[in-house]
Formats: C-alpha cells, structure tokens, sequence
C-alpha cells in the first residue's frame, strides 16, 4: 500500500474528470481506484502504471484491490513500452526484493525498448562472489553492452571484477586500468574505486594519494566519497591533515546533493552531526555557502 500510495502523490490528478495527472501532492477527496481505472482505459500512462504495479505488487489502491490481473500486467507492458524507465524501476525494485528471476523480465523489457541503464542492472544480477564463474562473465557481457550504449560507470563495475577476482583472474592492474577508463569518458566514481582499492588491496597506500582520489568524486555527493573522506578522518587524520571542517564541507556537499537530486526536504541541511561540534554558526554557514557552490560547480559541469 505504500508504494501505491507514494505513486499517487506522485502523479496525482487534475481532477477527476480530466486526461492527466499533475505535479500536485494531493489526491482529491473521494478519488476511488475506479477513477484511476478510467485513465487507464483513455491510454494514460499514468494510471496503466499504478494499476500494473498494484497487481504486479499485490497492493492495494486506495484501499481496493484491481481483480483483472492480465488486464493490468498488459496495461503495465503498454506503460513501460511508453516509458522504459517504468521497467527499470520495477526491474531494479524486484532485485532488491530478491526476486532476480521477475527482475530479469521487467529489465529485459526495458532494454528492449531502449532503456540502456537497465542493462547495468541485469548485471547487478549476475555480479560479485555469490555468483558462478559464468553468471559473472553474462554480467560482463551486460557490462560491455552498457559501456557502448555510454553508461560508463559499467567500466567501473568491470573493474570490481578484476579486482576482486569475480569470473576472472585477480588483476589489481587491469582494474585500475578500468578505473581510469570510466574516470577518462566522464564518470568520477572510477575515483573513488580507485582509491577504494588502493586502500584496502594494496601494500604501503599513499593516503594523501587516496584522499586526493576520494576529492575528486566527492562534489558529485555520492555515498562512496563522502563515506571514504569521513573515514580517513577517523582513521588517518595524522597521514591526511583532514579537519572537522573538511568532513563537514563534504557532508553538506552531500545533502545538498540529496536535495537536488533526490529530492529529499531542505530540513536535512539543518539536522546536527558530530562534525558540528565546537564549530561557531558562522563557520557553520561559510562551509555551507561553499558546500552548495561546489554541489552546483559539479552539475553545470555534468
């Protein structure tokens, strides 16, 4: 019910007697899941979607349950053929309810109809030491496949499998050269992959080296950075010169990011860490001024 739930704040309508949804964060008052069965009678995307997955999901709407079950999976099939990333979703859903077989098929109908991120999830399925030798090689090919379609963070997953010898042989080598090709096409995570191993699988690490790695990803407010930052300042603060100041710079990096990109609500830029401590609230605002300017600096040069 709630994933139904948040759909309909999502993609609530108009009115009940009008041929769309709207941005509005409020369903109107008596909205019944027949209404909703309407729009997708009229070919609404929309309203196909929510009653596709309700089924697909076993949920309810609005406190009902749709009963034509091939009615709604063939409205969820014309939803995703419209809108690929409907399959991606679903697709990506499923895996992390660990249901990789499902998973499979809603991502393969993504990638049929030209979803081509979803090609990095089919190999999310395949991927790392749970897997065979051969799942891991399918995941590979999945990989390489997304690489041409331009999703270069593929090159980065390729080189967790050298690295961690995941159907291939253990190539500390051959992953950095990975690495550095996502890093090359525009993909700063190939940094933090980088830094991550030369911290943890190679001898003597060079941690100023390392954090200047974990630098060059972190405006983009990705959790391996920001995490990887506030933990060589745990940990190497001597090796490093990092300061309370610094961690609290990239922490709001990443809020701000948060709320841009994720949208999640301005209040987390004013919930309290333990890097606050001992800070006056002018330094407070000027690393945050800064924070929000290397957050922006990073999307205008996406």
């Amino acid at each position: 019910m709630k994933r139904i739930f948040c759909i309909l704040l999502s993609v609530c309508f108009l009115s009940v007697s009008s041929n769309a949804f709207s941005g509005s964060y409020e369903v109107p008052k008596g909205t019944t899941i027949q209404d909703i069965v309407k729009y997708a009678e009229k070919g609404d995307i929309h309203g196909k979607y929510v009653i596709g997955t309700s089924v697909l999901f076993d949920e309810e709407v609005l406190g009902e349950k749709y009963k034509d079950r091939d009615q709604a999976l063939k409205w969820l099939d014309e939803a995703i053929t419209e809108d690929p990333s409907y399959g991606w979703s679903i697709g990506s859903d499923l895996a992390r309810k660990n249901k990789p077989v499902l998973a499979q098929k809603y991502l393969q109908k993504a990638i049929r109809v030209g979803h081509t991120l979803a090609l990095r999830h089919m190999a999310d399925l395949y991927i790392g030491s749970q897997h065979s030798k051969e799942g891991n090689l399918l995941a590979k090919t999945y990989l390489e496949a997304a690489v041409s379609y331009g999703e270069y963070y593929g090159y980065v997953r390729i080189g967790h499998m050298y690295q961690n010898g995941w159907g291939v042989e253990q190539d500390h080598k051959k992953a950095e050269e990975y690495f550095k090709m996502a890093i090359k096409m525009g993909d700063t995570s190939g940094y933090s992959a980088l830094a991550i191993m030369k911290e943890k699988h190679l001898p003597n690490p060079n941690y100023k080296e390392i954090l200047n790695l974990f630098l060059k990803d972190a405006p983009s407010g990705e959790p391996s950075p920001i995490m990887g930052i506030q933990r060589l300042y745990t940990e190497r603060q001597k090796e490093t010169g990092l300061t309370r100041k610094d961690v609290l710079l990239w922490a709001y990096v990443q809020r701000f990011q948060m709320v841009k990109k994720l949208g999640f609500p301005n209040t987390i830029l004013e919930e309290q860490t333990k890097y606050h401590k001992g800070l006056t609230r002018s330094q407070i605002h000027k690393i945050k001024e800064k924070a929000e300017a290397l957050a922006k600096s990073f999307s205008k040069n996406k």
